[in-house]
């Protein structure tokens, strides 16, 4: 319950950044929202947050591949928008809906 709450703690102020056409904080946000969820919802410490234990916790837990795959190429998006040059504005709307459907779909597919 707390990774779904802090999840949308997150997500609601990445909405906020959204807004506000903050793009930097805004991608910071919606990441932290994803591995966060991850971390705590997985039992997973924050020095074991990388894409590929992630990815294998999730795995092991049952979920969809297909799920996962969303999952990881949202965390890595968020990465490339906050450091590669470029109009990080551009998919803001995109990622943030994305990200809000895969946490409710990992929700759902995560048992614990």
């Amino acid at each position: 319950k707390k990774a779904s709450r802090e999840a949308a703690r997150r997500l609601k102020n990445a909405a906020r950044l959204l807004k506000a056409g903050e793009a930097g904080p805004f991608y910071d946000e919606v990441s932290r929202a994803l591995l966060g969820y991850a971390g705590d919802k997985l039992n997973l410490r924050t020095a074991d947050l990388t894409r590929d234990n992630v990815k294998q916790a999730l795995t092991e837990r049952g979920v969809d591949a297909s799920l996962v795959d969303c999952y990881i190429n949202l965390v890595n998006e968020c990465e490339f928008a906050r450091y590669a040059p470029g109009d990080p504005v551009a998919n803001m709307e995109k990622i943030y809906s994305e990200a809000s459907d895969a946490l409710n779909r990992l929700n759902g597919a995560i048992k614990k």
